[in-house]
């Protein structure tokens, strides 16, 4: 699998977007992408996810499946499924 990760910082140092570009998944297999980790993380909009409180937001720009949210011990995470040969390219904003 070939992953290429770009950050850029946002107007007024609000953030950062990322561009995730995944390639050569292998076809029997599934990659989860963490796009965030909190004590708690809510979905304030289609594509916006706040986490641990509005401590920051996670906004989803562009990206190949819809996001979900998984409890992994005492944390919430925030992923998106990427899978087979077809390039993907998630490309998100980390706001605070």
């Amino acid at each position: 699998m070939t992953v290429k990760d770009s950050l850029v910082p946002l107007d007024g140092m609000r953030g950062v977007r990322r561009t995730l570009s995944v390639s050569n998944v292998p076809s029997t297999g599934t990659f989860l992408l963490r796009l965030g980790e909190g004590n708690t993380i809510k979905q304030v909009s289609d594509n916006e996810f706040a986490v641990d409180d509005q401590h920051y937001y996670i906004q989803i720009a562009s990206s190949p499946n819809k996001p979900f949210l998984r409890t992994v011990g005492n944390k919430i995470e925030l992923v998106i499924v990427v899978k087979g040969n077809a390039p993907s390219q998630i490309t998100y904003s980390l706001l605070w």
